[in-house]
């Protein structure tokens, strides 16, 4: 995790923590927990909660919803291939867990945006939902 308040250019998550603090991804090191996983640790163990959540990707930032209007935070990577077309799509999510539900906003290096809705039970290990 990196603790500064300001980074550009910058790609990731971005998220704002009830004590003030904001949270910038960091890139995944071989055999530790991802920047992800390491925010909700840090959620548990300090007791605080996310105040507002963004990613940045692409040229374009999308925003989640306000803690008020939702239950927790999701965030995610994505990656498809098609084999027959030889195409291969990677993009990055956040998103707001709604009554069992995930919103999610989808960015790709070329900022395209995708909206997608999945079944929070299929996602949980990527939300900030506690057990």
């Amino acid at each position: 995790m990196n603790m500064k308040t300001s980074r550009a250019p910058f790609r990731g998550w971005i998220a704002d923590l009830s004590n003030g603090q904001t949270i910038f991804e960091t890139p995944p090191v071989l055999n530790e927990r991802t920047a992800w996983q390491k925010l909700i640790d840090k959620l548990k163990a300090e007791d605080l909660r996310i105040t507002g959540l963004q990613l940045q990707r692409g040229g374009k930032t999308v925003h989640t919803l306000p803690p008020k209007a939702c239950d927790g935070y999701y965030q995610a990577y994505d990656y498809r291939k098609m084999i027959l077309r030889n195409i291969e799509e990677r993009r990055q999510g956040v998103g707001s867990v709604i009554n069992g539900k995930v919103f999610i906003t989808w960015l790709d290096e070329n900022g395209n945006v995708w909206q997608d809705v999945r079944l929070m039970e299929t996602e949980r290990i990527h939300t900030t939902l506690r057990d």
